[in-house]
């Protein structure tokens, strides 16, 4: 009498109930690792005080960090940025301070209760230190050299080399702008005052009126164009402006533009054909990207989250090759987009994401502060590389494809069971 040829289900649910309670554990790890990802995860992040301000060396080597406890700056940190050990530490006391890398260390200038400003090596020694007559509003550093705008008497802008002042701008107003690059200095004031001159032997090679109170001002690369944002000088006046100034033109102011609300910051990439602004008014804030020659939009987009304002320090930041533009927000995380037409990259979900800013040569680095969760007393510093992802933070998708790769592979070792059975009998 032949044998009974067993049906396929009851083949498989005699040959493969172990393979199927591991395909629902390895199905139920995936829905784990999917509700808990948070997105494009950072290089490392170091927790610890709540963040004043931080930064990214040039060369985006070495991460510096103000720390605040009980809203008094204590200490100064200063971490590899490969891997986030903290490298030496400086204890603090100051309400406010500046803090700008250089190519081989950083400066902090500090006011109340002692107006310094100190330059620190990347090794952490103190290279120069000199007292404050006025209160630091603006800094700005290349190499070695450091400008630092003060409020004081003649609306100062000091440019120091090892500690010495080698040359004193004076302006009409407070400053409150500065950029230094290309061996140019670059400064905005209150008044409305556009200043582009020799760091060094003070020689100006621009000067306007720019309509509006300057709030923010970059340099391109090499220091011959500078792109400016502000908002209205007139009580009541909550228009905005930008302009755009090309040092090797025969007309340098080669445009302006007034915007609906206030410019509270602007950004141009290393070669200056990107220009990037953000205009802030209820209800949203909003992106504007453009051409740099010629002011011509390329996108905008409105940000919504509460968008971390000033021009050092803020939410906004674009890389200095025109690759991605990163938002930061204080309800809604991390977005990035693509410089080129706006388009989401991709997203990262935490609090409080008051800072951004990217590393000036290496492309993809930037930095950031914010807490993992709402109300969470444990916020910290964060490194990410808008171009690559740690390998952690690709796990849900490693699962899915180990999942349906066995998934895959037990239908197939199934079916040609099957076959064999069916030939045998």
């Amino acid at each position: 009498m032949p044998r009974r040829r067993p049906s396929f289900a009851t083949y498989a649910r005699r040959r493969w109930r172990v393979v199927g309670l591991l395909l629902v554990l390895l199905a139920g790890s995936l829905l784990i690792l999917a509700i808990t990802d948070r997105g494009h995860d950072p290089l490392w992040q170091a927790r610890g005080a709540a963040l004043e301000q931080a930064t990214l060396s040039p060369r985006g080597d070495a991460v510096y960090a103000l720390a605040k406890e009980e809203d008094n700056i204590s200490r100064l940190e200063a971490r590899r940025a490969s891997d986030g050990h903290l490298l030496w530490q400086s204890p603090l006391s100051a309400t406010h301070a500046l803090l700008v890398a250089g190519d081989d260390g950083v400066a902090l200038a500090t006011d109340f209760p002692l107006a310094y400003l100190t330059y620190y090596g990347a090794d952490g020694r103190v290279r120069f230190q000199v007292p404050l007559e006025g209160v630091p509003r603006a800094m700005a550093v290349e190499g070695t050299r450091v400008a630092l705008a003060l409020q004081a008497p003649a609306n100062p802008v000091l440019v120091f080399e090892g500690g010495n002042v080698t040359h004193v701008h004076a302006f009409g107003s407070f400053v409150n702008a500065i950029d230094l690059r290309g061996g140019n200095l670059a400064a905005g004031t209150g008044g409305g005052e556009l200043r582009v001159a020799e760091a060094t032997s003070g020689r100006v090679l621009y000067n306007g009126s720019f309509g509006a109170a300057v709030r923010s001002l970059r340099l391109e690369g090499d220091g011959r164009s500078v792109l400016a944002g502000g908002a209205g000088i007139l009580a009541g006046d909550l228009s905005g402006a930008l302009a755009f100034v090309d040092l090797d033109s025969p007309e340098p102011l080669r445009w302006t533009k007034r915007t609906e609300s206030g410019v509270s910051f602007v950004a141009l990439d290393r070669a200056g054909v990107c220009a990037l602004a953000v205009e802030e008014g209820p209800p949203r804030d909003v992106l504007l990207m453009m051409e740099a020659r010629t002011g011509q939009p390329r996108w905008s987009r409105d940000v919504a989250g509460g968008l971390a304002q000033g021009d050092s320090g803020g939410g906004v930041s674009l890389s200095a090759g025109c690759q991605t533009v990163v938002v930061g927000t204080l309800h809604g995380g991390l977005a990035a987009y693509r410089a080129s037409d706006g388009a989401p990259l991709w997203t990262y979900r935490a609090e409080g994401m008051t800072l951004v800013g990217h590393a000036a040569q290496a492309d993809g680095l930037f930095v950031a502060d914010g807490r993992l969760n709402s109300g969470a007393e444990d916020p910290g510093v964060f490194l990410f590389d808008a171009a690559r992802e740690p390998l952690s933070g690709q796990l849900p998708a490693l699962a899915l494809l180990v999942t349906a790769t066995l998934a895959a592979g037990g239908a197939l070792v199934l079916g040609v069971g099957y076959w064999r059975v069916r030939r045998t009998d």
